[in-house]
């Protein structure tokens, strides 16, 4: 995954940071970051406008408010205007994380109808779904076709909608007692092992019946697709950022098979990894 920053307008006003009140919704920029590194940054002063961020990958320690949290893989936080926010990840683990800046007299109402609170976590789990949306969402700012300020703010609405059902569908099965916890973490540290359903169900303690339909209502793929995604995500990473030969990093995220590798790779991208690479 490779560092990305988009701004709504060609003037970069302190980093689209401003607070408008001229219109309902308005998103200022919005970006993926990866770190392999130690790394801390954030906004000491806070922001003119609503900063959300989405964790994919790895753990955060945030500072905001006079308070400490442990922002995790899989949860979200959205900090108001004029929050001083600081963050810094876990010594010797990759983070990946989402982020978008938005603002707007209807701002607060559309976190609130989305049932999305300010400054805590938020457990939304790593959902592909969510990550399409905000792919769906950069699209939009490199293409910058007709209507497109109106196309970025439904892209908003849209990623709000994913992450209050996300929250909400937890919360369900929270109180039945499953939360897959266990198994996404599982395959989060495995990922480049041989995994089977069986495994990850027993992780659970329910069947692999019921663990397939619970795997598929919380991240909208089966276990099988989902793992397959993780692996070629970080296949990506190891393409762009090093120098390993193409068999080599099929083994190192769990392909024993270089063809294999290569066939899934261009149906999921529609391109070899070679070509990516270049």
């Amino acid at each position: 995954m490779d560092n990305k920053a988009y701004y709504t307008d060609d003037i970069d006003i302190e980093n689209g940071n401003r607070c408008l009140t001229d219109r309902p919704l308005y998103v200022n920029c919005a970006g993926v970051c990866s770190f392999e590194v130690d790394f801390s940054g954030g906004h000491e002063k806070g922001r003119e406008d609503f900063y959300l961020m989405y964790l994919c990958r790895g753990e955060l320690s945030v500072a905001f408010g006079g308070r400490n949290c442990a922002f995790k893989s899989g949860q979200l936080m959205i900090f108001p205007p004029k929050t001083p926010c600081m963050y810094k990840n876990k010594p010797g683990t990759h983070v990946d994380y989402f982020w978008l800046h938005f603002t707007g007299t209807k701002a607060e109402a559309l976190l609130k109808n989305a049932r999305l609170p300010l400054n805590r976590p938020i457990n939304v789990s790593v959902d592909e779904r969510i990550l399409s949306a905000f792919q769906q969402l950069f699209a939009e700012f490199m293409e910058r076709d007709f209507l497109f300020h109106t196309s970025i703010v439904s892209k908003l609405v849209d990623v709000c909608t994913l992450f209050g059902r996300a929250a909400a569908s937890l919360l369900e099965e929270n109180r039945d007692g499953v939360t897959l916890s266990a198994s996404l973490r599982y395959i989060d540290e495995h990922y480049a092992k041989p995994i089977s359903v069986k495994d990850l169900a027993n992780l659970e303690h329910i069947s692999c019946g019921h663990f397939r339909v619970l795997f598929k209502q919380k991240t909208g793929m089966t276990p099988t697709y989902y793992i397959t995604a993780l692996r070629l995500r970080n296949a990506c990473v190891l393409l762009k950022q090093t120098d390993l030969t193409v068999k080599e990093i099929a083994l190192s995220v769990g392909f024993s098979d270089q063809m294999y590798f290569t066939r899934v790779f261009t149906k999921q991208f529609g391109i070899p990894p070679k070509a990516f690479r270049r």
